[in-house]
């Protein structure tokens, strides 16, 4: 499968790849086993660019300035405060009712809703695809 790479809107990171087969499919660097997590925490403990190269020879500068825009780009997610936005929740086919009564009861949940689009929350159900043998994934 070939490694997919991470656009946003006009901005290409052309360096910042996705494959299943390398590292779980998290965001790393040119298919290598370097994850963008990774290179933006060596910089949160302080590491300076140099620091980070010298670590990781077979990386280049133009890699680690792709990994610390793609972060900053996820950054910028607009918040919108709970209160003011509907809510839908994605929960497994298979939560028992009793726990689902539970979870509404804490207001952790909203009321189930059957209505697509509606301005309430929802809870939306799904089941997971069955693994050979009828193993869940």
């Amino acid at each position: 499968m070939k490694p997919m790479v991470a656009q946003a809107g006009e901005k290409r990171f052309d360096r910042i790849t996705f494959d299943p087969e390398v590292m779980g499919g998290r965001a790393c660097i040119r298919g290598m086993r370097v994850t963008v997590a990774t290179i933006v925490d060596r910089f949160a403990e302080g590491a300076a660019l140099d620091d980070v190269l010298a670590e990781y020879p077979y990386l280049e500068r133009e890699d680690v300035r792709q990994a610390l825009a793609y972060a900053a780009w996820l950054a910028r997610d607009e918040v919108i405060p709970a209160e003011s936005a509907p809510v839908r929740f994605l929960v497994d086919a298979n939560l028992s009712p009793r726990v689902a009564e539970w979870l509404q009861s804490q207001r952790t949940m909203p009321p189930t809703s059957s209505t697509s689009g509606s301005a309430t929350p929802a809870i939306v159900r799904f089941s997971r695809p069955r693994r050979a043998g009828g193993k869940s994934c």
